[in-house]
């Protein structure tokens, strides 16, 4: 079938660039449905045709000039029909985006298949149209023929009516944000423990990711490096966490089972581990030194508190030492003797060392260090944790590690009964024993035995990190 019964002839209409009222909206011949993805000139007019539409493009347009070159700008898009995304194909928005059947480059000059030149501008947005869309050929937005959703108050190529961009462009070079110093330590192993390692393998953004992710508000923003610093610190300070998550670091670690166990809780990671139903574990284990071994805290039933003694030690190194090259030995011939090894392993102790990548944004990375580097902390995670954030998080994101380091990590929280006991001691040492009996911090009076009270502890710790004394242990209380 000739190509020109698929197509609709455009009549041409000189005068101003709209169409007509009464043209648009009379009765015209409906085109068969085809593929919008053909484009031909005929008798010095432009003809096109519409997939699945009810209604041809336009009833009007400009003849083509005498030198061949096909004009674009005066079609109405505003009166183009839209399709539901259930019939097309490869686009996410609502509706269709018809384009040549070529992908037209972003260009100011679009080559046709069959030879004409497509000489393109900036089309004029509109909301006339009963579709309450706009369309836009602007090299900077889409290839000719997109239909975008209009947004009110935008004007002319995406920009609001008051001059300002929808976002700053400047912060949109396409060029990749890099860290000079984290990329000096791209592969590298940074040793933990007596076999374990962080290893740097990927990253995304910096704390120039994050400046941008907070000021896309504000459409654009100043760029000096101190005032970069304050917003950073803003943020940190009141707890603006969205644009932290701009920026994502991928580590490659090895650790030992026991430790991976308390690390694998945050689950807000990617995470691949070692499978050793697919492969042989890892023949290497975590081994303690004599002057190593800690002894049971008698308040915190989860935490260690002071060092055996040497000799103590020293026997206790070796029996491990040589449980772990039993365990090996075990585990070899069970292997050798064709044992499935996702059952050869069941033995293995937690010492083992097991590798993976891990995978997370620098957001949920600070929560994982504010935990993890705490005092409370078991010391094998710790020392995870302080090459992640000393050495990697430091040369990632140094504004943002200075500001973790001040809000969160080195910082001080009162309660409210803190700051009552607080405002106690400032008036005298009786009265903040008498707020502390009354918040139940100290017994009702001296005839009751004090109990042991975590809550007043943790305070004494806080009034000693503030210079203040403590008044239920000074004389005169």
């Amino acid at each position: 079938m000739p190509l020109e019964e698929f197509s609709y002839r455009l009549s041409s209409h000189s005068g101003n660039d709209s169409p007509p009222h009464h043209l648009a909206h009379q009765q015209l011949q409906r085109p068969p449905r085809v593929p919008f993805r053909r484009i031909a000139a005929h008798q010095g007019h432009h003809r096109r045709s519409l997939p699945g539409s009810e209604a041809p493009l336009a009833s009007w347009a400009r003849p083509l000039p005498e030198s061949g070159v096909e004009s674009l700008s005066t079609v109405a898009t505003s009166h183009l029909p839209h399709r539901p995304l259930r019939e097309t194909s490869g686009l996410r928005g609502g509706y269709a985006r018809p384009s040549f059947s070529e992908q037209l480059p972003r260009s100011r000059s679009l080559q046709h298949p069959h030879g004409l030149t497509a000489s393109t501008h900036q089309a004029e947005c509109s909301s006339r149209g009963p579709t309450g869309f706009v369309s836009t050929s602007s090299p900077k937005s889409a290839p000719y023929g997109s239909i975008l959703p209009h947004e009110p108050g935008l004007g002319r190529s995406g920009s609001y009516r008051d001059g300002s961009n929808l976002m700053d462009e400047t912060n949109h070079t396409g060029s990749r944000a890099v860290a000079p110093a984290l990329d000096a330590l791209l592969g590298k192993r940074h040793p933990v423990l007596d076999d374990g390692f962080v290893r740097v393998v990927d990253y995304m953004g910096t704390d120039e990711s994050i400046v941008q992710g907070a000021r896309v508000s504000y459409g654009r923003g100043t760029k000096q490096l101190h005032e970069d610093r304050g917003l950073i610190r803003y943020l940190m300070r009141n707890w603006h966490t969205s644009p932290f998550e701009m920026c994502e670091l991928k580590l490659h670690v090895r650790v030992p089972m026991d430790t991976w166990r308390q690390w694998i809780r945050h689950r807000t990671a990617s995470v691949n581990e070692y499978s050793t139903r697919y492969s042989l574990a890892i023949d290497a284990a975590q081994q303690t030194e004599p002057t190593d071994w800690r002894s049971q805290s008698h308040v915190n039933r989860q935490g260690s508190s002071g060092k055996l003694e040497l000799e103590v030690g020293r026997a206790l190194s070796q029996r491990e030492k040589e449980f772990q090259s039993e365990a090996r030995k075990l585990y070899e011939e069970r292997i050798e003797s064709g044992v499935a090894r996702e059952q050869a392993r069941k033995d293995l102790p937690l010492s083992t060392y097991t590798e993976a990548y891990w995978k997370i944004d620098l957001h949920n990375l600070l929560n994982f260090l504010n935990l993890r580097l705490d005092e409370h902390a078991q010391l094998e995670i710790r020392e995870y944790a302080r090459v992640i954030g000393h050495t990697v998080v430091k040369a990632w994101c140094p504004l943002t590690w200075e500001a973790f380091v001040d809000y969160r990590l080195d910082s001080t929280v009162l309660s409210t009964v803190d700051l009552e006991i607080v405002r106690a001691i400032h008036v005298s040492p009786s009265e903040a024993v008498a707020a502390a009996r009354r918040l139940g911090l100290l017994p009702i009076d001296d005839t009751q035995h004090s109990r042991s009270n975590r809550e007043r502890d943790e305070l004494e710790k806080k009034l000693l990190r503030l210079g203040l004394p403590i008044p239920w242990k000074t004389q005169d209380a």
